[in-house]
Parts: C-alpha cells; sequence; structure tokens
C-alpha cells in the first residue's frame, strides 16, 4: 500500500531547511567563527556541555537557549520552532529591550514595597 502522508512528510523534510537544533547552535557558532572553547566562554558553560549539545547527545538548558538568544541576537521562534529569521530585528531586539526594562520596573516597585513593609514592622516593634 502506498502511504500518502508518510511521502508528504518525507518531501516536506526534505525540501524544508529544518534543522535539528543542535545544528542551528553549530550553525551559530560556526556564523560567528568560534571554537567551541570560545563559544563555551561567552555563553558560560564548559566546552564539553557544548559539544555534548552539537552531537545531540544533551539537550541545551533554558540558561543555555536565553544566554544564545542575548548575546547572539538570535531570534527564539526560530531557533525552536523555525519561525522567522535566525537573527532578531532591530525592531525585534527593541521589543525585547522595552520588555525587560517592563519587567525590571515591577521588579523594582516589589522590592520597594518590601522595605516599605520592613519599615513599617521595625516601627510598630519601636512602639
Amino acid at each position: 500500500m502506498f502511504n500518502i502522508a508518510k511521502h508528504i512528510c518525507i518531501f516536506y523534510n526534505l525540501f524544508t531547511f529544518n534543522m535539528k537544533l543542535e545544528d542551528k547552535i553549530k550553525r551559530i557558532r560556526k556564523k560567528n567563527k568560534l571554537s567551541q572553547s570560545q563559544f563555551s566562554n561567552i555563553i558560560g558553560c564548559t566546552r564539553q556541555a557544548i559539544s555534548n549539545i552539537e552531537l545531540g547527545n544533551n539537550p541545551p538548558s533554558l540558561k543555555f537557549l536565553l544566554s544564545l538568544s542575548e548575546k547572539f541576537n538570535i531570534n527564539l521562534n526560530w531557533l525552536l520552532r523555525d519561525i522567522g529569521n535566525m537573527e532578531l530585528t532591530e525592531y525585534e531586539n527593541t521589543m525585547h529591550l522595552q520588555e525587560k526594562v517592563q519587567f525590571l520596573e515591577k521588579e523594582i516597585n516589589v522590592y520597594r514595597e518590601i522595605l516599605d513593609l520592613n519599615q513599617l514592622i521595625k516601627n510598630k516593634k519601636k512602639k
């Protein structure tokens, strides 16, 4: 029997540029003309970790992926889901920075509230 769905999947995989995550990571490293050792120093892991990730022996951690995205301006949608381009556009990068600023502003407000609560507790203890 001829299984059309199977052949469509094979055709799709042959003619699209879907790459494995480990191949994408290696591509990023090579595009930047870095050795595994140099790459690992920038990302903040060991050379052996890079080797194992590129060989597909170990999956990268979330921390690794976020560091990779941040340090090399890599689009996580491309990296994880094959959506968009490898590198973030200036607009996308600006949006990410704005989101980070908003997050940090919220975090600062939380710390201020904690400090205010601590001051209230100290004042109540003095009375």
